[in-house]
């Protein structure tokens, strides 16, 4: 584990590219795509497979088992604005994660209480050559105004990367908001159910002789989210999403972890670049939607009737329901790099989608060239 990584909350905290790794220019940053980000293990979970180290737990050891490597991002300009609303105690394990987003090369701008509305629009402008990603984690009652909640809906749709994080009721107060400003589609938090301590991806946790407190838990096997984790803590309790609505907007199902079944804990959306209603489905050619896993690239069961999921230009989104092992187990059996994936990952699709947006205004611009359109109203 690094050591912790001070500084003030409000204030910016300085780029940690790890020593001796090479900075990235900001033009190189804005022609790479995700895949160029990720490390060698990118995608494996239990990564004994491939032959590298793990720990007691399974889980990979060093960054070579991360989804991305140390120094990353460094010299992108790549930003982590994080608002923690959770304010009920503090501990010494969030400069341990922050620590860790600094390390992959992320500059992080973290707020304890909700900015202005100016700070807040200042922190998440659209900087050429950077992205720029949000995380929320919302305390028991709601402190986010319309026009705060707006304004990062507006940046959503404009392609930022958003993380939205709850816990056991009633910490979903600002989670729920911002989800249905997002998208009214989107799935709620709700609940206070037990959770089972650990999750593994592939029912490894009996084995390892860990407490399971029921049948339904499951860690998505071999997805970038989970590169390198085989066993994951969760926690004591946890708030959910029913999977229903999860999957109808479009996300996948990442973890479950009580004995509720369908009860789900973290879900994905990938960016969305182009205007049409998203989803994890794609033709197989037939005629057929086939599911398709967006962590792994692989196909999956042919399914029927209308694609489902969000509509329109978005950015990639995670929905987190358990956040306490951030604040009390961020040494505990996966838990950092759990969270490191997820900042890698939505770092990466922003830059991703930025290169594809970019494509594309090209794409029109030599288009109207070559039709002698010269001026273009909106």
């Amino acid at each position: 584990m690094p050591a912790s990584v001070g500084g003030a909350a409000g204030g910016a905290g300085g780029a940690s590219g790890g020593a001796g790794k090479k900075k990235i220019s900001r033009r190189a940053a804005r022609s790479a795509t995700a895949s160029a980000v990720f490390g060698r293990s990118a995608g494996i979970s239990n990564v004994a497979d491939v032959g590298m180290e793990v720990d007691k737990m399974g889980n990979g050891v060093g960054d070579a088992a991360d989804l991305a490597p140390d120094g990353a991002f460094a010299g992108t300009g790549a930003r982590i604005v994080l608002l923690s609303l959770y304010s009920d105690y503090m501990t010494s394990d969030w400069p341990v994660l922050r620590g860790m987003f600094e390390r992959k090369g992320f500059e992080v701008v973290h707020w304890s209480s909700a900015p202005t509305l100016d700070a807040m629009r200042d922190a998440l402008a659209d900087v050429p050559g950077s992205s720029v990603q949000f995380w929320l984690i919302s305390g028991s009652t709601a402190m986010l105004s319309v026009a705060h909640l707006a304004l990062i809906a507006e940046r959503w749709r404009e392609g930022m990367g958003v993380h939205v994080m709850g816990d056991n009721a009633p910490y979903f107060a600002d989670a729920n908001a911002l989800l249905t400003a997002l998208d009214g589609r989107l799935p709620y938090m709700q609940g206070n159910l037990p959770a089972m301590d650990y999750v593994c991806v592939d029912g490894c946790a009996r084995e390892a002789g860990l407490q399971v407190n029921g049948t339904h838990g499951f860690l998505r096997k071999d997805h970038r989210i989970t590169t390198g984790i085989r066993r994951l803590f969760v926690g004591a309790t946890v708030s959910w999403m029913a999977r229903e609505p999860v999957e109808a907007a479009g996300l996948e199902v990442i973890m479950c972890a009580t004995e509720q079944d369908g009860a789900v804990v973290v879900a994905f959306a990938e960016a969305r670049t182009r205007a049409g209603a998203a989803s994890p489905e794609e033709d197989d050619g037939t005629g057929k939607k086939v599911a398709k896993d967006a962590g792994s690239g692989k196909g999956g069961k042919a399914v029927t009737g209308p694609a489902r999921g969000l509509d329109g230009v978005h950015g990639p989104l995670i929905v987190h329901t358990a956040f306490t092992s951030a604040y009390v187990n961020a040494d505990t059996a996966g838990t950092t790099r759990c969270f490191t994936n997820q900042a890698v990952i939505l770092g990466a699709l922003c830059e991703d989608a930025r290169a594809k947006r970019l494509a594309a205004c090209r794409a029109m611009l030599r288009h109207c060239l070559a039709a002698g359109v010269t001026t273009m109203t909106t």
